[in-house]
């Protein structure tokens, strides 16, 4: 999922993270976030949610995640 363009994350945006991210692994697949700013990555962090995502700097970088 790319982040760009969102400058915070709150509650509600945390809670479509997780319901995206168990809904991806019920189906066989995973959730990855790409382009998180530093307070998106404070926020992922300070709630323990950063954990449960791969985290990567660009789009590109979690496409090519894919092919490792």
């Amino acid at each position: 999922m790319n982040l760009q363009g969102v400058p915070l994350l709150d509650s509600a945006g945390l809670e479509l993270l997780v319901e995206t991210h168990i809904r991806c692994g019920t189906r066989g697949g995973g959730l990855q976030l790409a382009a998180t700013n530093s307070l998106c990555r404070e926020i992922l962090t300070a709630t323990g949610l950063a954990s449960r995502f791969a985290l990567f700097d660009s789009v590109t970088a979690a496409v090519g995640s894919y092919a490792q």
